[in-house]
């Protein structure tokens, strides 16, 4: 339908820069993030 949009979840992971590193965005607004894929990402910027 013309006009309507829908949220859809995302994710979003910056350096101390605040350059965006990770991005991840639903293509549905039912679809969720991959927590492992996220928290590995996380480990990554943080050296950990």
């Amino acid at each position: 339908m013309a006009g309507l949009t829908q949220p859809r979840p995302a994710v979003f992971l910056f350096d101390e820069t605040r350059t965006v590193q990770y991005a991840w965005v639903a293509q549905e607004w039912l679809e969720m993030f991959d927590y492992d894929e996220v928290k590995a990402e996380i480990d990554t910027l943080c050296g950990d």
